[in-house]
Protein backbone atom coordinates (compact mmCIF):
# COMPACT_ATOMS: atom_id res chain seq x y z
CA UNK A 1 0.00 0.00 0.00
CA UNK A 2 1.24 3.66 -1.04
CA UNK A 3 2.12 6.00 1.89
CA UNK A 4 0.35 9.32 2.33
CA UNK A 5 2.66 11.90 3.32
CA UNK A 6 1.95 14.68 5.80
CA UNK A 7 4.29 17.28 6.44
CA UNK A 8 4.41 18.54 9.88
CA UNK A 9 6.19 21.74 10.93
CA UNK A 10 6.72 24.73 13.33
CA UNK A 11 9.53 26.70 15.84
CA UNK A 12 12.38 23.75 16.94
CA UNK A 13 11.10 21.91 19.83
CA UNK A 14 10.33 18.27 20.33
CA UNK A 15 6.61 19.10 20.95
CA UNK A 16 5.77 18.25 17.07
CA UNK A 17 7.10 14.48 18.08
CA UNK A 18 4.35 14.39 20.86
CA UNK A 19 1.95 15.48 18.74
CA UNK A 20 2.21 13.08 16.22
CA UNK A 21 2.78 10.28 19.01
CA UNK A 22 -0.16 11.01 20.98
CA UNK A 23 -2.57 10.91 17.67
CA UNK A 24 -0.96 7.62 15.42
CA UNK A 25 -1.10 4.65 17.06
CA UNK A 26 2.72 3.27 17.53
CA UNK A 27 3.99 0.23 19.22
CA UNK A 28 5.86 0.49 22.07
CA UNK A 29 8.90 -0.42 20.17
CA UNK A 30 8.29 2.20 17.54
CA UNK A 31 7.72 4.75 19.95
CA UNK A 32 11.11 4.18 21.69
CA UNK A 33 12.63 3.89 17.97
CA UNK A 34 11.64 7.31 17.37
CA UNK A 35 12.75 8.76 21.03
CA UNK A 36 16.47 7.33 20.29
CA UNK A 37 16.75 9.25 16.71
CA UNK A 38 15.16 12.12 17.76
CA UNK A 39 18.03 12.35 21.03
CA UNK A 40 20.27 12.00 18.59
CA UNK A 41 19.16 15.49 16.42
CA UNK A 42 20.29 18.83 17.30
CA UNK A 43 17.31 19.98 15.17
CA UNK A 44 14.25 17.79 13.71
CA UNK A 45 14.45 19.45 9.85
CA UNK A 46 14.08 16.58 7.50
CA UNK A 47 13.39 14.06 9.93
CA UNK A 48 10.94 11.12 8.81
CA UNK A 49 8.63 8.90 10.30
CA UNK A 50 7.76 5.91 8.17
CA UNK A 51 5.65 3.88 10.71
CA UNK A 52 2.54 5.87 11.25
CA UNK A 53 -0.52 4.16 10.74
CA UNK A 54 -4.67 5.00 10.67
CA UNK A 55 -7.13 2.31 11.70
CA UNK A 56 -10.72 2.69 11.97
CA UNK A 57 -13.48 0.54 11.11
CA UNK A 58 -13.88 1.57 7.56
CA UNK A 59 -10.81 1.72 6.80
CA UNK A 60 -6.73 1.68 7.18
CA UNK A 61 -3.59 4.05 5.91
CA UNK A 62 0.19 4.06 6.08
CA UNK A 63 1.24 7.73 6.69
CA UNK A 64 4.90 8.85 6.22
CA UNK A 65 5.54 12.37 8.22
CA UNK A 66 7.99 14.57 7.24
CA UNK A 67 8.96 17.18 10.21
CA UNK A 68 10.64 20.45 9.84
CA UNK A 69 11.56 23.53 11.57
CA UNK A 70 12.06 26.96 11.53
CA UNK A 71 15.93 27.23 12.16
CA UNK A 72 18.80 28.80 10.76
CA UNK A 73 19.24 25.56 8.11
CA UNK A 74 15.98 26.49 6.17
CA UNK A 75 16.96 29.87 5.95
CA UNK A 76 19.96 28.75 4.32
CA UNK A 77 17.81 26.54 1.66
CA UNK A 78 16.04 29.50 0.22
CA UNK A 79 18.38 30.56 -2.23
CA UNK A 80 18.72 34.06 -1.78
CA UNK A 81 20.86 36.73 0.53
CA UNK A 82 18.53 37.47 3.13
CA UNK A 83 20.00 40.22 4.43
CA UNK A 84 20.52 41.88 0.99
CA UNK A 85 17.20 42.18 0.12
CA UNK A 86 15.72 42.92 3.65
CA UNK A 87 12.91 45.23 3.53
CA UNK A 88 12.42 47.39 6.17
CA UNK A 89 9.69 45.15 7.51
CA UNK A 90 11.60 42.14 7.65
CA UNK A 91 14.57 44.45 9.67
CA UNK A 92 11.95 45.15 12.29
CA UNK A 93 11.09 41.05 12.64
CA UNK A 94 12.47 39.21 15.63
CA UNK A 95 14.67 36.57 14.75
CA UNK A 96 11.38 34.02 15.33
CA UNK A 97 9.21 35.79 12.57
CA UNK A 98 12.37 35.91 10.14
CA UNK A 99 12.54 32.50 10.45
CA UNK A 100 8.84 31.59 10.02
CA UNK A 101 8.76 34.22 7.32
CA UNK A 102 11.31 32.48 5.28
CA UNK A 103 10.20 29.29 6.01
CA UNK A 104 7.10 29.69 4.22
CA UNK A 105 8.36 31.85 1.48
CA UNK A 106 10.58 28.82 0.44
CA UNK A 107 7.48 26.97 1.00
CA UNK A 108 5.27 28.61 -1.57
CA UNK A 109 8.16 29.17 -4.21
CA UNK A 110 8.23 27.14 -7.52
CA UNK A 111 11.40 25.97 -6.29
CA UNK A 112 9.11 23.35 -3.86
CA UNK A 113 6.42 22.68 -6.23
CA UNK A 114 7.16 18.86 -6.43
CA UNK A 115 7.26 19.11 -2.41
CA UNK A 116 4.02 20.68 -2.48
CA UNK A 117 2.40 18.12 -4.99
CA UNK A 118 3.57 15.09 -3.00
CA UNK A 119 1.51 16.40 0.16
CA UNK A 120 -1.44 14.73 1.87
CA UNK A 121 -2.21 16.94 4.54
CA UNK A 122 -0.21 20.12 5.89
CA UNK A 123 0.37 20.69 9.66
CA UNK A 124 1.73 23.75 11.26
CA UNK A 125 2.34 24.08 15.60
CA UNK A 126 3.02 27.26 17.26
CA UNK A 127 2.55 28.31 20.81
CA UNK A 128 -0.16 30.20 21.75
CA UNK A 129 2.03 32.39 24.65
CA UNK A 130 3.79 33.65 21.39
CA UNK A 131 3.88 37.69 20.99
CA UNK A 132 0.89 38.68 19.00
CA UNK A 133 2.67 39.69 16.02
CA UNK A 134 4.38 36.29 15.48
CA UNK A 135 0.94 35.24 15.79
CA UNK A 136 -0.45 37.64 12.99
CA UNK A 137 2.80 37.18 10.86
CA UNK A 138 1.79 33.21 11.23
CA UNK A 139 -1.51 33.80 9.80
CA UNK A 140 -0.18 36.18 7.32
CA UNK A 141 1.84 33.29 5.83
CA UNK A 142 -0.67 30.64 6.36
CA UNK A 143 -3.31 32.74 4.13
CA UNK A 144 -0.40 32.93 1.42
CA UNK A 145 0.28 29.54 1.68
CA UNK A 146 -3.53 28.39 1.58
CA UNK A 147 -3.38 30.59 -2.08
CA UNK A 148 -0.73 28.89 -3.56
CA UNK A 149 -2.22 25.48 -2.64
CA UNK A 150 -4.89 26.63 -4.31
CA UNK A 151 -3.41 28.27 -7.47
CA UNK A 152 -1.40 24.97 -7.82
CA UNK A 153 -4.84 22.62 -8.03
CA UNK A 154 -6.64 25.19 -10.27
CA UNK A 155 -3.56 25.40 -12.75
CA UNK A 156 -3.05 20.96 -12.25
CA UNK A 157 -7.05 21.07 -13.50
CA UNK A 158 -6.78 23.36 -16.14
CA UNK A 159 -3.77 21.30 -17.47
CA UNK A 160 -5.99 18.26 -17.16
CA UNK A 161 -8.90 19.69 -19.03
CA UNK A 162 -6.22 20.68 -22.08
CA UNK A 163 -5.11 17.07 -21.81
CA UNK A 164 -8.32 16.03 -22.17
CA UNK A 165 -10.31 18.25 -24.37
CA UNK A 166 -11.68 16.97 -27.67
CA UNK A 167 -12.85 19.96 -29.20
CA UNK A 168 -16.27 19.34 -28.22
CA UNK A 169 -19.18 21.75 -26.93
CA UNK A 170 -19.30 19.60 -23.20
CA UNK A 171 -20.85 21.61 -20.80
CA UNK A 172 -17.89 22.49 -18.04
CA UNK A 173 -18.59 20.30 -15.12
CA UNK A 174 -15.77 21.69 -12.68
CA UNK A 175 -16.73 21.35 -8.86
CA UNK A 176 -15.79 23.53 -6.20
CA UNK A 177 -13.24 21.41 -5.85
CA UNK A 178 -11.49 21.71 -8.62
CA UNK A 179 -10.23 25.20 -7.44
CA UNK A 180 -9.20 24.65 -3.92
CA UNK A 181 -6.49 22.35 -2.46
CA UNK A 182 -7.90 19.05 -0.96
CA UNK A 183 -5.38 18.44 1.43
CA UNK A 184 -6.06 18.77 4.95
CA UNK A 185 -4.57 21.79 6.62
CA UNK A 186 -4.22 22.29 10.64
CA UNK A 187 -2.64 24.60 12.63
CA UNK A 188 -1.97 23.36 16.29
CA UNK A 189 -1.51 25.42 19.32
CA UNK A 190 0.23 24.83 22.65
CA UNK A 191 1.71 26.61 25.59
CA UNK A 192 3.78 25.17 28.46
CA UNK A 193 0.71 23.93 31.38
CA UNK A 194 2.48 26.61 34.11
CA UNK A 195 1.75 28.97 32.21
CA UNK A 196 -2.03 30.64 32.31
CA UNK A 197 -3.69 31.82 28.47
CA UNK A 198 -6.40 33.86 28.85
CA UNK A 199 -9.38 33.35 27.29
CA UNK A 200 -9.70 36.60 25.88
CA UNK A 201 -6.50 36.16 23.65
CA UNK A 202 -7.42 32.41 22.63
CA UNK A 203 -11.11 34.12 21.29
CA UNK A 204 -8.92 36.40 19.77
CA UNK A 205 -6.35 34.21 17.93
CA UNK A 206 -9.68 31.25 17.13
CA UNK A 207 -11.40 34.75 15.50
CA UNK A 208 -7.78 35.47 13.62
CA UNK A 209 -7.06 32.53 12.30
CA UNK A 210 -10.73 32.17 10.78
CA UNK A 211 -9.12 33.58 7.68
CA UNK A 212 -6.21 31.72 7.24
CA UNK A 213 -8.01 28.66 5.87
CA UNK A 214 -6.46 26.23 7.95
CA UNK A 215 -8.52 24.93 11.24
CA UNK A 216 -7.38 26.17 14.27
CA UNK A 217 -7.05 23.58 17.04
CA UNK A 218 -6.36 24.66 20.63
CA UNK A 219 -4.18 20.91 21.92
CA UNK A 220 -4.58 22.47 25.98
CA UNK A 221 -8.49 22.81 25.41
CA UNK A 222 -9.27 22.54 28.79
CA UNK A 223 -12.86 20.67 27.64
CA UNK A 224 -13.07 17.23 25.24
CA UNK A 225 -15.95 19.29 23.31
CA UNK A 226 -16.35 22.83 22.78
CA UNK A 227 -19.67 24.24 22.73
CA UNK A 228 -21.58 23.00 19.43
CA UNK A 229 -20.70 19.75 21.25
CA UNK A 230 -17.72 19.48 18.45
CA UNK A 231 -14.83 17.26 19.87
CA UNK A 232 -11.78 19.66 20.26
CA UNK A 233 -8.24 19.39 21.69
CA UNK A 234 -5.99 16.26 20.83
CA UNK A 235 -9.09 14.52 20.36
CA UNK A 236 -10.15 16.91 17.39
CA UNK A 237 -6.71 16.50 15.45
CA UNK A 238 -7.09 12.66 15.91
CA UNK A 239 -10.55 13.08 14.21
CA UNK A 240 -9.39 15.17 11.58
CA UNK A 241 -6.47 12.77 10.84
CA UNK A 242 -8.97 10.01 10.44
CA UNK A 243 -11.78 11.50 8.93
CA UNK A 244 -9.53 13.20 6.27
CA UNK A 245 -9.48 11.56 2.49
CA UNK A 246 -6.41 10.11 2.05
CA UNK A 247 -4.80 9.38 -0.99
CA UNK A 248 -4.31 5.93 -0.35
CA UNK A 249 -6.25 3.31 2.31
CA UNK A 250 -7.38 -0.15 2.54
CA UNK A 251 -10.89 -0.43 2.80
CA UNK A 252 -12.10 -2.55 5.67
CA UNK A 253 -15.41 -3.03 4.86
CA UNK A 254 -15.09 -5.65 2.76
CA UNK A 255 -12.92 -9.42 3.77
CA UNK A 256 -10.56 -8.89 0.91
CA UNK A 257 -9.02 -5.24 1.47
CA UNK A 258 -8.48 -3.58 -1.93
CA UNK A 259 -5.77 -0.54 -2.36
CA UNK A 260 -6.54 2.55 -3.09
CA UNK A 261 -4.36 4.89 -5.20
CA UNK A 262 -6.75 7.65 -6.95
CA UNK A 263 -5.80 10.34 -9.10
CA UNK A 264 -7.85 13.76 -8.75
CA UNK A 265 -10.42 12.56 -11.10
CA UNK A 266 -10.81 9.01 -9.06
CA UNK A 267 -11.31 11.19 -6.06
CA UNK A 268 -14.51 12.96 -7.60
CA UNK A 269 -16.33 9.69 -8.74
CA UNK A 270 -15.91 8.69 -4.70
CA UNK A 271 -17.18 11.82 -3.29
CA UNK A 272 -19.74 12.07 -5.85
CA UNK A 273 -20.90 7.62 -5.15
CA UNK A 274 -20.62 8.45 -1.10
CA UNK A 275 -22.78 11.71 -0.95
CA UNK A 276 -25.30 10.74 -3.42
CA UNK A 277 -26.44 8.11 -0.82
CA UNK A 278 -27.13 10.54 1.70
CA UNK A 279 -29.20 12.55 -0.38
CA UNK A 280 -31.19 9.81 -2.15
CA UNK A 281 -35.06 9.86 -1.78
CA UNK A 282 -35.20 6.02 -1.37
CA UNK A 283 -34.28 5.87 2.35
CA UNK A 284 -32.95 2.59 3.13
CA UNK A 285 -31.22 3.25 6.11
CA UNK A 286 -31.01 0.47 8.73
CA UNK A 287 -31.66 -2.52 6.28
CA UNK A 288 -28.32 -4.58 7.82
CA UNK A 289 -25.67 -3.41 9.83
CA UNK A 290 -23.48 -2.53 7.10
CA UNK A 291 -25.73 -0.12 5.68
CA UNK A 292 -25.35 1.63 9.10
CA UNK A 293 -21.65 1.48 9.19
CA UNK A 294 -22.05 2.75 5.68
CA UNK A 295 -24.48 5.88 6.73
CA UNK A 296 -22.32 6.85 9.62
CA UNK A 297 -19.18 6.76 7.50
CA UNK A 298 -20.93 9.08 4.48
CA UNK A 299 -21.96 11.29 7.50
CA UNK A 300 -18.26 11.95 8.47
CA UNK A 301 -17.13 12.60 5.33
CA UNK A 302 -20.00 15.25 4.50
CA UNK A 303 -19.69 17.03 7.24
CA UNK A 304 -15.88 17.22 6.89
CA UNK A 305 -16.22 18.69 3.15
CA UNK A 306 -18.17 20.97 4.38
CA UNK A 307 -16.19 22.15 7.10
CA UNK A 308 -13.55 22.65 4.59
CA UNK A 309 -15.84 24.23 2.54
CA UNK A 310 -16.23 27.13 5.25
CA UNK A 311 -12.96 27.42 5.84
CA UNK A 312 -12.07 27.93 2.08
CA UNK A 313 -14.97 30.77 2.02
CA UNK A 314 -13.43 32.26 4.79
CA UNK A 315 -10.22 33.13 2.81
CA UNK A 316 -11.88 34.68 0.13
CA UNK A 317 -11.47 38.49 -0.31
CA UNK A 318 -14.48 39.58 -1.09
CA UNK A 319 -18.58 39.30 -1.01
CA UNK A 320 -18.70 38.47 -4.59
CA UNK A 321 -16.35 35.59 -4.68
CA UNK A 322 -18.00 34.09 -1.47
CA UNK A 323 -21.16 34.09 -2.78
CA UNK A 324 -20.10 32.42 -6.76
CA UNK A 325 -17.90 29.81 -4.17
CA UNK A 326 -21.12 29.44 -2.35
CA UNK A 327 -23.32 29.34 -5.51
CA UNK A 328 -21.01 26.60 -7.15
CA UNK A 329 -21.37 24.47 -3.77
CA UNK A 330 -24.99 24.23 -4.26
CA UNK A 331 -25.34 23.47 -7.79
CA UNK A 332 -22.51 20.77 -6.90
CA UNK A 333 -24.84 19.37 -4.33
CA UNK A 334 -27.96 19.74 -6.19
CA UNK A 335 -26.67 17.54 -9.48
CA UNK A 336 -26.42 14.69 -6.79
CA UNK A 337 -30.02 14.86 -5.77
Amino acid sequence: MNKNQLLIVGPRNRNKISFVKNCFEFTQDQSDRIDEQVDTLVDLSGFIIDEAEINTKYYTAKVSIWVDEFCPDNDDTVGEDKTAGETTHDSQLSEESKLLKNWCDAFISDEYQEVRDALDALVFTFNIDAPLEYIELLIEKLSEITDRLDEDTCNANDEDVEDDDDGGDDENTNTFNDFQWNGLKLILGYHDKDISISEDKISQIEDLMFSSGFEFINLNSKTTKNEFGEKSGMLRFRECIETHEWSSINSTKSKKSTTSNTTNTEKKKISTSMIKPLLASDNRVGENEEDEFKSVEEMEMLISKIKNAKLSASSMRNKEEREKYANDLVSEIMKLI
